[in-house]
């Protein structure tokens, strides 16, 4: 009866391992040259071109992508979503030029459900770009102080070293796993395979689906928000807010201490980078609709005076930052200004953005006007 031969396999011959070495080693290479193909590619080319757009977090990605480019504008907006919706853009553009009697580039970098935290690294991302903003308008609204989940999620995106260090310093020990983030960044920013992997990722897939959109045509650029073109005429006055809906969005407050202190040393740590230079930093109120507000008080009556006394200790002597009240802007807005219980409509942005262009170029002296009908008299004498 024969024996049954067993061969370990642990063992293998010298050939079989050098075999297996070399096909690793040309896996590298291949690897390797395809990245090396890409990113010429993308330098020959100038790839993208257009930086592809999408709302939701796609936002996020989209601001890095034109501040990377240094696309900074002259006057930017920052904020929350709220904050995208309570300016008419071009209307700002408009009014501006007109005044200061040449081109004013305008644009936003609000991205939806920013925080304090979110804004601080926009900010501090669009100061160091080629042509920094000379102003930053900031929409800032009670939920910026409201942290839910975590701090800097999103922040990483627009951080370097500097600012990593600067958060970390603060005592906030949990960004320390951001690091890792923070040195891809920083090595994305000479390596576009890599810095650009999210505007790759989006441009397949919007060419695949045949959805693609430019930030071009955006608001980063100066237009208006898609919600503004698409619902100008919605309002609440017509589409009340459904209280069970107002009650839902109010929920996050009643889950945590306001306002979050992480959050209000994010907004400290924004204001402090104004004051050595011409840059001006200007927070308005956005406020939320009657129904929310009115919800809000029953549920928490202090969180309101705590956000708006907050922020005016926060930007009260400092230099070139001011923090304007909606009653201070001489505005009053109503339920026909709000598209629903969150976000302003066009409507109500116009009124806003008339506010804040009044705040940042004064209307020359108006002089006294003669009414029509006495001019038609006169010509007829």
């Amino acid at each position: 009866m024969e024996e049954p031969s067993f061969i370990s396999n642990s063992e293998s011959s010298p050939l079989a391992e050098r075999e297996a070495g070399r096909s690793i080693l040309r896996t590298i290479v291949i690897v390797l040259a395809v990245l090396i193909a890409c990113e010429v590619a993308l330098r020959v080319g100038g790839w993208p071109r257009s930086i592809p757009y999408e709302l939701g977090g796609e936002e996020y990605n989209a601001v890095a992508a034109a501040l990377n480019r240094n696309d900074a504008p002259e006057v930017m907006v920052v904020g929350s979503s709220r904050a995208r919706e309570a300016v008419n853009l071009p209307l700002l553009k408009q009014v501006l030029s007109q005044r200061a009697g040449r081109d004013v580039t305008v644009g936003s970098c609000a991205v939806s459900g920013a925080h304090a935290s979110d804004v601080e690294a926009i900010v501090s991302r669009a100061m160091r770009t080629a042509r920094p903003p000379k102003v930053i308008l900031y929409g800032i609204a009670e939920r910026d102080f409201n942290r839910t989940g975590g701090a800097f999620d999103k922040a990483t995106a627009f951080w370097n070293l500097d600012d990593w260090k600067r958060v970390m310093d603060a005592g906030t020990e949990r960004v320390l796993p951001e690091l890792a983030t923070v040195v891809r960044t920083e090595i994305g920013r000479h390596f576009r395979v890599l810095g650009q992997r999210e505007q790759i990722r989006l441009s397949v897939r919007q060419a695949l689906t045949g959805t693609h959109r430019s930030a071009k045509d955006s608001l980063i650029y100066g237009q208006l928000s898609d919600w503004q073109r698409s619902k100008s005429r919605q309002s609440l006055q017509t589409r009340p807010a459904r209280r069970d809906r107002v009650l839902q969005n109010i929920r996050d407050f009643q889950r945590s201490d306001y306002p979050d202190a992480i959050m209000v040393a994010s907004l400290r740590r924004t204001i402090a980078q104004f004051g050595n230079g011409d840059a001006k930093f200007i927070l308005f109120e956005v406020p939320p609709s009657r129904a929310v507000k009115t919800e809000l008080n029953r549920s928490n009556a202090t969180i309101y005076p705590s956000f708006l006394q907050t922020t005016e200790e926060e930007a009260n002597g400092k230099p070139n930052v001011a923090f304007y009240r909606v009653d201070q802007l001489g505005i009053a807005p109503n339920d026909r200004d709000f598209r629903e219980m969150a976000h302003l409509n066009l409507t109500g942005a116009t009124k806003f953005t008339n506010a804040l262009a009044n705040l940042l170029y004064p209307p020359p002296a108006t002089q006294p006007t003669t009414h029509p009908s006495s001019r038609q008299a006169k010509h007829k004498d």
